[in-house]
């Protein structure tokens, strides 16, 4: 949230089609309160086959495979007018994509334990369909527009991993690793073009 003193100005904007429409709330006044809220959801699923390259001691692993991805992206703004009257704005993105996923592992044991140190690289090359909408909760006015574009993701991860057999051709493992993502051309509310990027622990 923002308050103008009168001096300094806060500014949201909102894209719409393509970029080349836009809408601008402006606190430049005394007493101006500009505040916004962004809530940015992912669904993203995949499906791979793997196949193992064992060496004297550690062994390497590719995967070849399918993804699939929603993202879903909301931002609220409100401007209280210190002369005037509210302006509430929401914009919505909505992008759906799939495809081809490509990744390589690495694996080595930590001594004689059923425990093995595993990095990684993946990435994917997705292509969907963008949707995105900006609605005045005022006036009840409506810009929508939808194209279709790609969304590249790259994936980088180092962990442990514990493996336990359970057969011959049965293996159950656990791992936990720290992940970190790029999501190229993924776009925000607020500019058409942004990337994003994500990263934590993954278990």
């Amino acid at each position: 949230s923002f308050v103008s003193d009168g001096i300094s100005t806060g500014q949201v904007r909102f894209l719409f089609d393509g970029g080349a429409g836009s809408i601008r709330l402006l606190a430049n006044s005394p007493g101006d309160a500009l505040s916004t809220r962004q809530q940015i959801k992912i669904r993203s699923s995949e499906v791979s086959f793997y196949k193992d390259q064992k060496n004297t001691v550690s062994a390497v692993r590719g995967s070849v495979g399918i993804r699939h991805v929603i993202l879903q992206q909301i931002m609220d703004a409100e401007l209280d007018a210190a002369a005037g009257l509210p302006q509430r704005f929401r914009s919505f993105n909505d992008f759906q994509a799939i495809g081809p996923r490509l990744g390589i592992d690495y694996f080595r044991p930590l001594g004689h334990t059923d425990l093995e140190l595993q990095s990684g690289l993946a990435g994917s090359l997705l292509i969907g369909r963008r949707d995105h909408s900006v609605s005045s909760i005022n006036t009840g006015s409506y810009f929508s527009d939808g194209k279709s574009g790609s969304l590249p993701i790259l994936e980088m991860y180092v962990g442990l991993q514990w493996n336990f057999e359970l057969s011959k051709c049965q293996t159950m493992f656990a791992r936990v690793a720290l992940e970190s993502q790029y999501w190229a051309n993924s776009a925000t509310p607020s500019e058409t073009d942004a990337n994003t990027g994500f990263y934590g622990l993954s278990i």
